[in-house]
């Protein structure tokens, strides 16, 4: 068995790389010139790729940046909107809520409520019943702000009494 000698193996290294080149036909010649020529260099090529690396990278932070600040935009206006909505809601409900007592104060009237039943039984007519009603349902309107004009309906739908007059008998 022969043992291997480092320096055998540097010296032919060497002598391989000092060895001059075999001849190349004018064709090869040709395109080792231009295999030159449109060679790029190593430190060309390594800066090329770092670039494209770091143009890779920035596009891909850029991009969970712009999906991370579009969903916190997102959850801060559906928030906004939702507080916005439950404060609308809540005045709303207030708002029906006065109205409703408004209402209630309006046909707690006994004169008025004992008017529109005798009407409804056929004990008066309705010229006497419209009388009557007029005047309450003209102080309550006056007395109350808000109100265009207070209507009263039978069970279907239609106008017996109003503040505006043109309202009677309407559906």
């Amino acid at each position: 068995m022969a043992s291997w000698d480092p320096r055998e193996t540097r010296l032919r290294i060497l002598a391989d790389y000092n060895a001059p080149m075999p001849e190349s036909s004018e064709e090869d010649k040709t395109e080792s010139k231009t295999d030159r020529r449109m060679r790029i260099p190593i430190r060309v090529r390594l800066a090329l790729f770092a670039s494209f690396l770091v143009l890779l990278s920035t596009m891909v932070l850029a991009g969970a940046v712009f999906l991370v600040a579009r969903g916190i935009l997102n959850e801060q206006i559906d928030s906004r909107l939702s507080v916005i909505a439950r404060d609308r809601q809540k005045l709303l409900s207030a708002y029906v809520n006065q109205q409703h007592e408004r209402v209630a104060l309006v046909a707690s009237r006994t004169r008025l409520r004992q008017l529109l039943s005798d009407f409804q039984k056929g004990s008066i007519e309705q010229e006497e019943m419209l009388a009557g009603t007029s005047k309450i349902l003209g102080d309550a309107l006056s007395s109350t702000e808000g109100f265009l004009a207070i209507s009263i309906t039978d069970p279907r739908g239609i106008v017996v009494t109003s503040t505006d007059e043109s309202m009677i008998g309407r559906d």
